[in-house]
């Protein structure tokens, strides 16, 4: 054991609280190399991933055997925030994985949950003992044991008894409705009634309450590297869209984006008996779970199905209101085809690199917004996914690349040459958050201005080269860090925090929980002063125009073979399907 050992449990005890704080049992785990290198990290998936056996380090084991040999593995070391349990063991085991090093014993684990039938008392060193390989083993760490009991603390007795106390679980909800309301995402009584009687824990099953009942979107299924591809949304933004939507008794209601069942229970609720809701989404699991769900909580009418949401929900067209909960790059035909004349659709729209929640209802022979609103969602899938952004990879190895909308723009080498030569930097003078730079007004006011706007993002190993200025750095199975960059012919400029800040990495769902504002700088790489000041001089326009908000925003959505010369002020952005002609005062 040394100083080293140490470094990475914590790094695997923080790793727990990540996995606690995603709605999985709080256990994370580290594989390092012999080089004392992390090659892999791997949290508790067990209840997002629907998987009893996704425990840390079987979840780190399927991933290492993919990508190394035993040979390899005989080198390395398996870090666990708590020793791992007797499945856990034999798949270390058969991995040749050749040292183990755990912080909580086994032991410690169970008498912190309580008497349970489900314990499985056997330690690893039985496990290994029974074993013709030698496999070191150390642990607990007594240093360490405050650190590791930390991230169980309240966890079980709230796991295993969520309903114990309804009145508990009411006044949960009470608080968190206060909440929304003292913070104006919920204005209306309709709305405001249904969040009161849809208690968001019937959907979201074996999560903790005190997860459960924050403001804060919940990951229903990820992939193998831990990217969302399902979520229980942000109740405030919930809130937002269903205002948005102006549901009414009796509409008839079509939702693209099922997650859950939460939302589709929230709109079954307001639009009462005499009204209709139907779900889709992509994947039979969520389908499945989200119609279990909706059983559970008394909304059996709802109707949920399996289907491509792109092409809508001909079979009960038409509908009074359609609503996305996933980010949309367009506005497919169906959906247009599908809503009645006087209807309305919200939905997240892809906005020149950031999304927004947009409010339309029909006007001839267009679409217009009635609001616009910011927002972030998990994309579309399925035939009318986003191609997304096109990835230029910069330099000889892997982990550093441009996104842009349009990859004729870059040179790759060049942009390359200016990252790694010499720089400069430049203060604006002007206080942002990260949401302002990367999704909200500042960066949708500069995508408007400046077409070669883009975003420079580092993974994995490039972090540490210390390539890309630190706007934001994101922990996780890959770590990675984004900037939102102006390329120029001869120069580049990025956004960055002030440059004496030190790196901070943290979990993408923190990442706007505590969005506090900083001093803007921009770092100028080249001699082109000149893309360095336009680009200072851009946002402090924006900040001397009022940081203007969506509300003055105005979208019109026209068929794309519909002819429209956009007037003086207008902005024209072309879709696959549609045209959007973009109003907003302050940018024109």
């Amino acid at each position: 054991m040394n100083d080293i050992d140490i470094e990475y449990l914590k790094l695997a005890i923080s790793i727990a609280w990540r996995a606690r704080e995603n709605g999985n049992h709080p256990f994370g785990a580290v594989l390092v190399d012999e080089h004392n290198r992390v090659v892999l990290q791997a949290e508790n998936t067990v209840i997002t991933g629907q998987d009893s056996t996704g425990h840390a380090e079987t979840n780190l084991v399927r991933l290492a055997t993919q990508q190394f040999s035993p040979e390899q593995l005989a080198l390395y070391t398996l870090y666990s925030s708590t020793e791992p349990c007797a499945m856990c063991a034999g798949a270390i085991y058969w991995s040749h994985i050749g040292r183990v090093v755990y912080a909580l014993s086994e032991t410690d684990l169970y008498a912190i949950i309580g008497p349970s039938p489900e314990h499985l008392l056997l330690p690893c060193r039985e496990v290994f003992a029974h074993s013709k390989r030698h496999i070191e083993v150390h642990g607990p760490i007594s240093s360490l044991e405050t650190e590791a009991r930390a991230v169980h603390k309240d966890f079980w007795t709230i796991q295993h008894e969520p309903d114990k106390n309804n009145a508990d679980v009411i006044a949960l909800n009470q608080a968190l409705v206060d909440e929304l309301k003292k913070k104006k995402w919920i204005q209306k009584p309709g709305v405001e009634a249904a969040f009161r009687a849809v208690l968001r824990h019937q959907f979201l099953p074996g999560r903790p309450l005190e997860l459960v009942y924050s403001d804060r979107a919940i990951s229903a299924k990820q992939d193998q590297d831990g990217q969302w591809l399902s979520s229980s949304s942000q109740p405030a933004m919930m809130g937002i869209m269903l205002e948005q939507l102006e549901l009414e008794p009796g509409h008839k209601v079509l939702e693209i984006g099922a997650g859950t069942g939460y939302n589709a229970a929230l709109m079954a609720q307001i639009v009462g008996e005499t009204g209709q809701v139907a779900t889709i989404d992509i994947d039979e699991d969520l389908v499945q779970a989200a119609r279990e769900n909706l059983v559970t909580a008394g909304f059996e009418q709802v109707q949920v199905l399996c289907a491509d949401g792109g092409y809508g929900y001909p079979d009960a067209a038409p509908f009074d209101r359609i609503i996305l909960t996933v980010g949309a790059p367009d506005i497919t035909p169906a959906w247009w085809e599908q809503l009645k004349p006087d209807g309305r659709i919200v939905l997240p729209l892809m906005l020149k690199g950031s999304m927004k929640s947009v409010a339309f209802e029909q006007v001839d022979n267009h679409l217009a917004s009635l609001s616009v609103k910011d927002c972030s969602f998990i994309q579309l899938r399925g035939d009318f996914a986003s191609t997304g952004s096109n990835q230029v990879q910069l330099g000889p190895d892997p982990g550093l690349y441009l996104e842009t909308l349009d990859e004729a723009l870059i040179d790759s080498d060049a942009a390359y040459d200016l990252l790694t030569g010499p720089s400069k930097d430049w203060a604006v003078g002007v206080e942002v958050t990260v949401w302002d730079a990367l999704i909200g007004n500042l960066w949708t006011w500069l995508a408007l201005h400046e077409p070669r706007l883009c975003k420079l993002v580092a993974k994995g190993d490039m972090v540490a080269r210390n390539i890309v200025p630190y706007l934001i750095g994101i922990a996780g199975k890959q770590k990675s860090m984004t900037t939102a960059v102006l390329v120029g012919k001869t120069g580049l400029v990025a956004l960055m925090r002030p440059p004496d800040q030190p790196l901070h990495l943290v979990p993408m769902e923190k990442l706007f929980s505590s969005d506090s504002p900083f001093t803007l700088f921009v770092r100028q790489f080249g001699s082109d002063d000149l893309l360095g000041q336009r680009l200072v001089t851009q946002i402090q326009t924006w900040d001397a125009a009022g940081r203007p908000s969506f509300d003055a925003m105005h979208i019109r959505a026209y068929p794309k073979d519909a002819e429209y010369v956009p007037s003086e002020g207008e902005i024209l952005v072309e879709k696959q399907w549609t045209k959007l002609i973009i109003e907003w005062p302050t940018v024109a």
